[in-house]
């Protein structure tokens, strides 16, 4: 079909492609119109990574990007959504949650942004907050996770070595004073007990540096998590957005209507132009006898 033709073919039934492009256009606006206003709220959280990282900034940027994009993926986990909704008491489904959140992080930063739209302005920034509480808290669990059970068995040995330590002490002041007239055997003994103690003290003192290390090293390779922007309440509605949707009803439409113009056309099989001769018949055409107005 040449351009002529498709212009005529819209001319034809322009009636139909502005018929359907004032209903989609008016189907649009009273949906949007008449539906309940959404409020967004947003909250943004700053990651900072643990350990020693390499040194070329371009890497360092890399593996930031990474750990982000992990955890934006871990927000939308339906077995965090099914905490959030259980401390908000919501008796929602993690997909429903879902289709009120969007997690993104925010382009070459270490910045995640959260958001939720809902009909109640305070429920959306419940949700926010409660997404990203939550989050911090089982992250941060997961983490300490990985070296507790080593800390643990530290702290086990420094309270068995601190048992020993009040004992032995216990046992040196049952011995009584060493001066009045103690034997032989008591002053040994006390000789004994007080060698002990002191290598215990000296080793309680060893775990005890030992153990602050640790926790040092912990929080030093333990990416840490932060409120960096905190959700405020929304005070204005985003949505719905009647001249957007409007005008995006209006193009579904217009393209409904020219689809139909051009169904119509390709259906209509009946001879009105040589070019449907030609299109037609296996011949061509000689000639065309013009429609003559009768006079009165």
């Amino acid at each position: 079909m040449e351009l002529r033709q498709y212009a005529t073919v819209v001319w034809k039934h322009l009636w139909i492609i502005v018929l359907t492009t004032v209903l989609g256009s008016g189907a649009a606006f009273y949906t949007s119109a008449t539906a309940a206003p959404v409020y967004r709220a947003s909250t943004t959280l700053e990651i900072s990574l643990g350990g020693e990282r390499p040194g070329d900034i371009y890497q360092l940027m890399r593996t930031s990007e990474m750990v982000a994009s992990t955890y934006v993926e871990q927000m939308q986990a339906p077995v965090l959504l099914r905490e959030v909704a259980a401390a908000l008491g919501l008796s929602m489904s993690a997909g429903q949650l879902q289709n009120m959140l969007t997690v993104e992080q925010i382009r070459d930063t270490q910045l995640i942004r959260i958001s939720a739209e809902a009909h109640d302005p305070a429920l959306a920034q419940a949700l926010v907050e409660t997404t990203a509480q939550t989050f911090i808290q089982r992250e941060k669990g997961r983490q300490r996770a990985r070296y507790q059970a080593d800390l643990d068995q530290l702290e086990a040995k420094i309270a068995t070595l601190e048992e020993d330590i009040a004992r032995t002490q216990a046992e040196i002041a049952s011995l009584g004073d060493p001066d009045n007239g103690a034997s032989d055997f008591v002053r040994m003994e006390r000789a004994r007990l007080e060698s002990q103690l002191t290598r215990d003290q000296t080793r309680l003192v060893v775990l005890l540096t030992s153990a602050e290390e640790f926790r040092m090293a912990m929080a030093r390779y333990t990416d840490v998590i932060s409120v960096y922007s905190p959700a405020e309440p929304p005070t204005a509605p985003v949505g719905p957005r009647a001249l957007q949707n409007t005008l995006l009803g209006a193009a579904t439409g217009l393209m409904i209507g020219v689809g139909v113009a051009f169904l119509l056309e390709y259906l209509d099989d009946t001879i009105k132009t040589p070019y449907d001769v030609k299109q037609t018949l296996p011949t061509n055409v000689l000639g065309a006898l013009p429609r003559l107005k009768e006079q009165a």
